[in-house]
């Protein structure tokens, strides 16, 4: 038997904590690099519009600035589409999801791991 003190609800404290991971590295990478939804494109864009890129929309108002990101598509002829925001937006948290689910599990793996070696 082991000594480990074992929580009920285990599998819904990790992903409450990857949901929380997720949040705050998708507004951190949104601040910092806006361009990551251009990974999005294959996801979010239609056939026939392969290229995807980053639009950054600058508003001067009066006494402050505002920016704007969104996804674009490009078909080979030049034909802009540009997909629904929150779409992008659910796409991108969900990938951020499931890849901090994932290191939170190797992470726990590897504490489990560590704490029997100890025993």
């Amino acid at each position: 038997m082991s000594n480990e003190p074992r929580s009920k609800g285990g599998w819904a404290q990790l992903a409450v904590a990857a949901l929380v991971a997720t949040l705050v590295l998708g507004l951190v990478l949104t601040a910092i690099w806006p361009g990551s939804f251009a990974y999005m494109g294959a996801a979010a864009c239609p056939a026939g519009y392969p290229d995807a890129f980053v639009e950054e929309d600058i508003f001067h108002l009066p006494g402050e600035v505002r920016w704007s990101w969104s996804l674009v598509c490009m078909s080979a002829h030049g034909a802009l589409y540009k997909p629904f925001g929150p779409l992008v937006w659910l796409l991108v948290l969900a990938h951020l999801w499931l890849l901090c689910l994932v290191a939170i599990l190797v992470a726990r793996a590897g504490n489990r791991k560590l704490l029997r070696s100890r025993q």
